[in-house]
């Protein structure tokens, strides 16, 4: 079945970013005001090279019988000369030749390289690419890809660079407005881009997003164009697309996705607005365009056009979804098992994103989720010597879907935690250093224009320049932002540069990251401060006011027999027993061997509380009225745990105990594991209250 696109669209004058931000604190695909396009130190004059227009529309139905054989010039080469004469502004002539005059160009990832010199040797493979797959009626992008449609190598760009169809497209080795591009396709007037979308998701990290830019050959700088951010037409995370649709943008007009019945499926993706407010596109008579996708994603796509929105209609395919074309890597990670969270940096870059390797930490309900995702400027990120470096780009800690107020994570911080590092290095000339809760665009948004988080421009809950930040400076963030499936986002942006390698003195070093919780009355985490004021019973057994790290439906306090009452401020036991830390509830017994706790007691710790009242009954009426505290055991016999009898480790008639005094227990033998919990009884007979409860390392 075959379909036409018979009318164009209305077109807007503003921009509508309506999909996700990418690398250089962008927004969605969409333009700048034309102001905004850089006019500085131009080229004194355009190119040279007379270039030759490719006939549109263009219909590419990937016929090729291999990708290096799409790639070549044999498959479909430029319309213009691979070889022309260049005079220097002295006079002297000489000849520029495109080393692969192809019409489609791979300007990432196909390529090998020299990994000591960059040195990009075209035409040679890179035997361990796996970024491209053509033929058959199909093209595969993979984890960074990108090419270049109808882009000449021009006298324009800079002659020592390692590829100059590549990250050339930038500052005034660009070009203007008024001196042009350099390349086939006249795009000087309204033009329409499409293509089938037959499969797309994860790679790996799993976040990535479908780019199409124009007059722009870098690996997601929107900016590095004569256009400025205006080159960037479509930018939209590959989840949000529907294998099966055509993806149409129009410019101007807007970007979206089309049914086989010629129905538009889905939201407006992005507005591209006309530069003159009415049907100027963002082109010349003399562009090319760039398909790209970032690293962590895929997508498969055949029927590919590019026409002028007031030309003859063009006969659309039919979109099918093929999810036999290629197939996504599943690794299984190591599972998320709750805060503490000590960030592993030991580590390569793909195998702490798990793009390799079963080291990398995952979501504990799908092991082939990574727990870490580069949201933006991936190509700008290194993980080495157990640290990461970056600038101009985020990623995600625990982000596990949507975005903006419907984003959710899976790290509970229902509860106050802190967030600690170690600056190894950051750039003295500036740049901002952000850390977001809950938020997954590249700003906090506004009570105008809409919050980016549910948190409002509480979202951040740090920021530094770079410029304040000094090498080996431990930084400790105490918070309570969050909700209890939250996630973080680290962000440093373009003014923080863009390094080339971990030690680059641009962007910003981190190691020793831990994000784990403050105790409830501000305590050492995973152990007890507690004053119980202005609590209730309710409160205190509940998991909104403590819960055990691995698990938000289990209280970190719990009555395992009798009433223990919090009131007017102390703990009142009364022939009762209570938990703290106990991660299963299981009874234990003289048969466990595994721990099943939250604190780590596997050190010599103390037990301090004050006695506030003893309320105990005479010894006539009650031998027994002990006052207990017991290592992993949550009966009321000391052999029941894994220690034995030594689970016992407090053991006093509270007779003795006198009001107003304080008591404390140094556990210095018959210690815990790093997963222990504890349990307080007063026997039959036993009643006292007691306040300021303490147990810390010694």
């Amino acid at each position: 079945m075959k379909l036409k696109l018979l009318a164009a669209l209305m077109l807007g004058s503003t921009l509508v970013a309506c999909g996700g931000s990418s690398g250089g604190g962008g927004g969605g695909g969409g333009n700048d005001d034309p102001d905004d396009i850089p006019q500085d130190d131009p080229p004194e004059e355009g190119t040279q090279i007379e270039i030759q227009a490719e006939t549109l529309p263009l219909v590419e139905n990937f016929e090729a019988t291999s990708t290096l054989d799409f790639f070549s010039d044999s498959y479909k080469a430029l319309n213009t000369p691979a070889s022309n004469t260049i005079v220097d502004e002295d006079g002297n002539e000489s000849t520029l030749t495109d080393p692969h005059p192809s019409f489609y160009y791979p300007t990432c990832c196909l390529w090998a390289e020299d990994p000591d010199t960059g040195e990009v040797s075209i035409g040679e493979v890179d035997p361990e690419s796996t970024s491209w797959m053509a033929g058959n009626g199909y093209l595969a992008l993979i984890d960074s890809a990108r090419m270049s449609i109808g882009q000449i190598l021009s006298d324009l760009t800079d002659e020592n660079a390692n590829d100059r169809k590549s990250d050339t497209s930038d500052g005034a080795e660009g070009a203007t407005a008024e001196l042009g591009s350099w390349g086939e396709l006249d795009l000087s007037e309204p033009y329409r881009v499409s293509f089938c979308l037959n499969d797309n998701g994860p790679w790996g990290s799993g976040f990535s997003n479908l780019e199409l830019y124009v007059d722009n050959n870098s690996g997601g700088r929107q900016a590095d164009s004569l256009w400025s951010t205006a080159s960037l037409l479509l930018r939209e995370e590959i989840g949000t697309f529907q294998a099966g649709n055509r993806v149409v943008v129009d410019v101007p007009g807007d970007a979206y996705m089309m049914d086989n019945e010629g129905n538009r499926v889905g939201d407006t993706i992005a507005v591209i607005p006309a530069l003159d407010g009415d049907s100027m596109p963002v082109g010349t008579s003399t562009s090319y365009l760039q398909l790209r996708v970032s690293s962590g994603g895929y997508a498969v796509i055949s029927n590919l056009v590019v026409e002028h929105q007031a030309g003859d209609a063009v006969e659309y395919a039919t979109c099918e979804v093929n999810e036999e074309y290629v197939q996504p890597p599943q690794f299984e990670g190591v599972a998320f098992e709750g805060l503490p969270l000590s960030v592993n940096l030991d580590m390569t870059f793909e195998e702490f994103f798990g793009e390799e390797n079963e080291i990398f930490l995952a979501f504990p309900d799908d092991l082939t989720k990574p727990f870490y995702n580069p949201r933006a400027g991936s190509s700008r990120m290194y993980v080495a010597n157990n640290a990461i470096t970056w600038g101009d780009g985020r990623f995600y800690v625990g982000h596990d879907e949507g975005t903006g107020l419907e984003a959710v994570g899976g790290i509970d911080l229902s509860q106050p935690y802190t967030v600690s590092f170690t600056v190894n290095k950051a750039n003295d000339a500036g740049g901002n250093f952000m850390i977001y809760v809950n938020n997954t665009e590249s700003g906090t948004g506004s009570a105008e224009d809409g919050w980016n988080s549910v948190h409002e421009d509480a979202t951040t809950i740090y920021s530094a320049t770079l410029d304040t930040l000094t090498d080996g400076q431990e930084v400790v963030i105490e918070s309570d932002v969050g909700t209890a499936t939250s996630f973080f986002q680290f962000r440093c942006d373009s003014g923080c540069g863009q390094p080339e390698g971990p030690d680059s003195e641009l962007g910003i070093t981190l190691s020793d990251i831990v994000i784990q919780y403050q105790d409830s009355n501000g305590g050492d985490a995973g152990l007890i401060n507690e004053a119980f004021e202005g609590i209730t019973s309710e409160d205190f057994y509940s998991t909104e006011y403590r819960h055990v790290s691995t698990d938000a439906s289990t209280s970190f306090y719990y009555e395992t027999g009798g009433t223990t009452a919090v009131v007017d401020g102390v703990l009142s036991f009364d022939s009762s027993r209570i938990t703290a830390g106990d991660r299963t509830r299981a009874a234990t017994t003289s048969e466990t061997t595994e721990p099943q706790g939250d604190m780590d007691l596997s050190q010599p710790f103390r037990i301090q509380f004050d006695v506030v009242a003893v309320n105990t009954v005479p010894v006539e009426e009650d031998a027994t009225a002990n006052f207990f505290v017991y290592l992993d055991n949550n009966t009321t016999s000391s052999s029941n745990s894994l220690h034995d009898f030594d689970s016992r480790i407090v053991n006093v008639d509270s007779r003795t105990y006198e009001a107003g005094q304080t008591y404390v227990y140094e556990i210095t033998e018959n210690l815990g594991t790093t997963e222990s919990f504890l349990q307080f009884r007063c026997e039959s007979g036993c009643a006292i209250d007691i306040d300021n409860l303490i147990v810390e390392p010694m």
